[in-house]
This record gives C-alpha cells, sequence and structure tokens, in this order.
C-alpha cells in the first residue's frame, strides 16, 4: 500500500472515494472537491486498488499540490467495500463520508454536512445525490441540466456517519 501526502491539522470531516476503473470522472471530481467551500475543512482520501485505468497517474499530482489529500493505491483489485475500510481506517476526521466518482457534488455539500452534524448532533446524515453520465457538461449547474439528472435518495452513494 503506498500513501502519498498527510494533512499537518485534523480534518473536520474525511472523505473517502475510491475509484476502479473512472478515469472519465477524475478531472470532473477534482474540479467538484475544489470547489467545495469547506475545501480546507476536509480531507480527500483516494483508494485506488490497482484499477486498469490508471486513474492514480491522474491522482497523484493533485494529492502532491493539496496536503489535505492522500491516494492511497493498493497492488491487488478489492471489492468497494474493501476499498472503504481501507480508507476509513485511515480517516483522521471524527466524521467521514463516502462519495462516488460519479455522483455530483453541489459546492456546498461539504459544508452542509459539517455544519448539519454539527448543529443537530446527528451520527447519519444522507442526501439526495444525481447519478451523472459521462459527457461534455457534467460540470454544469445549469437548471435544465440537473432536471434531466437520475436521482436517487437510497442510503449508500453518500452518507456521512461518525467515527
Amino acid at each position: 500500500m503506498n500513501r502519498t501526502s498527510t494533512q499537518s491539522t485534523l480534518p473536520e470531516l474525511s472523505v473517502l472515494i475510491s475509484t476502479y476503473n473512472d478515469r472519465g470522472f477524475v478531472e470532473k471530481k477534482l474540479r467538484e472537491i475544489r470547489a467545495q467551500t469547506a475545501f480546507q475543512r476536509a480531507e480527500f482520501i483516494f483508494i485506488e486498488p490497482n484499477s486498469p485505468g490508471g486513474e492514480r497517474e491522474l491522482l497523484e499530482p493533485f494529492c502532491e499540490e493539496h496536503t489535505n489529500c492522500r491516494l492511497i493505491t493498493l497492488n491487488e483489485q478489492v471489492t468497494l467495500y474493501q476499498a472503504w475500510n481501507v480508507g476509513w481506517e485511515s480517516a483522521l476526521a471524527p466524521i467521514v463520508c463516502i462519495s462516488n466518482m460519479d455522483d455530483a457534488m453541489h459546492p456546498q455539500l461539504l459544508e452542509q454536512v459539517i455544519e448539519g452534524m454539527a448543529r443537530n448532533a446527528w451520527d447519519v446524515a444522507t442526501v439526495l445525490i444525481a447519478k451523472q453520465a459521462v459527457d461534455g457538461n457534467r460540470d454544469s449547474w445549469e437548471h435544465q441540466r440537473l432536471r434531466r439528472l437520475e436521482l436517487s435518495t437510497r442510503p449508500g452513494p453518500f452518507f456521512a456517519g461518525r467515527t
């Protein structure tokens, strides 16, 4: 297991992002992460389990540039839940959440989770997520485009829980 970059102060939220054959979503996800209003308050842990997509090549420069980002690379393929467990074990924050590469992250998403869990002392929070296809408009928050996305409210695609 190879770990890249560490954060000097404890984050308020750890975001686990497992990637497997998601190369087409990497740039979108990195822009969404960087646009988070709570970017400096969170740590982002990417877990790349020997993906044939080679996402680690795209993630390494971002993690080297940002001290609140870490890349954990595995030399074997593992299930999504095993990858999340690897990330969970290395998470530093008191709140941990999962974000899939193809989920849309509104710029205020992480701020709302941090503030909401602090204000309400929630143990778990789930949010409405939108599944996105790989297309040229992935970064658009235009209302008409968002209305066409497939929405999901099932717990799991994005949740936050206390460690």
